[in-house]
């Protein structure tokens, strides 16, 4: 996985604000690279569940890389969210 300054963005910032008025750091929340990964790993969940040929596929495409069947969902759900947040740097004005 790259490391970008897409990476560290955060999904939910939330800032603070005290009784006085003073704005407090901001809390970054979860990342929006892990916020991307986990629609990514949930769709892809559900389609290797849909049929025995979508489970069996993602089955093979695990042992031809000597990985877990769960290593290669984490490894597609990061690579997709990688490129969803490129595509998004794109229109981040």
């Amino acid at each position: 996985m790259n490391e970008g300054k897409y990476t560290h963005q955060a999904a939910f910032p939330v800032t603070f604000t005290d009784k006085s008025g003073q704005i407090a750091p901001t809390y970054p929340g979860m990342s929006l690279l892990d916020y991307f990964s986990a629609f990514a790993m949930h769709a892809e969940l559900n389609s290797s569940g849909a049929n025995h040929h979508a489970a069996k596929a993602l089955m093979d495409a695990a042992k031809r890389k000597g990985l877990t069947v769960e290593q290669r969902i984490a490894e597609n759900a990061y690579r997709l969210a990688e490129a969803m947040m490129k595509e998004k740097a794109k229109y981040d004005f």
